[in-house]
């Protein structure tokens, strides 16, 4: 019985886990965009970040023109609780993309951007709610330049 009634809990629990877990996230003149999704795989470990993304929905007749992406994969992406941290690589910032413009910032410029979301994992959010965030782009100068975006959590079952 026993066997059986841990067995049950783990099928509920394993009905609840999403299939999709992120932040879908825009600044608030909608000239940078910026989506995360974690990893929903345990042995991947969940909360670890996939892939960032940040695009451009205004840039010309292409809608949504990724800038750069960054994944755990390559390397290029990190993350503590809510807090995204991309390195943005030699490679990228040489690319054709270094001229992309980032709120007036060109991606050549940019060693490293970190997205907050102003979210605790203890805490869940159901699908589609607002938060706050803000990306901040550290530039190889040293400086940074900060943007305050809003978030909605992406939750797909």
């Amino acid at each position: 019985m026993k066997l059986f009634t841990i067995a049950l809990f783990m099928l509920a629990a394993s009905a609840t886990n999403a299939k999709a877990d992120g932040f879908n996230c825009a600044s608030d003149n909608d000239d940078v965009h910026a989506k995360v999704y974690n990893h929903i795989d345990p042995s991947a470990g969940t909360r670890t970040p996939a892939v960032l993304i940040i695009s451009d929905p205004q840039d010309g007749a292409e809608k949504n023109h990724t800038i750069a992406h960054f994944t755990d994969v390559d390397g290029t992406l990190t993350s503590h609780g809510a807090r995204y941290v991309a390195t943005v690589s030699d490679e990228l910032r040489a690319s054709a993309k270094g001229d992309s413009l980032i709120s007036g910032t060109r991606l050549a410029d940019v060693a490293t951007m970190t997205l907050n979301v102003v979210y605790a994992f203890n805490h869940p959010l159901p699908n589609g709610a607002e938060t706050s965030g803000y990306l901040v782009l550290s530039k190889t100068d040293g400086t940074t330049t900060a943007m305050e975006l809003v978030c909605k959590r992406y939750l797909r079952k």
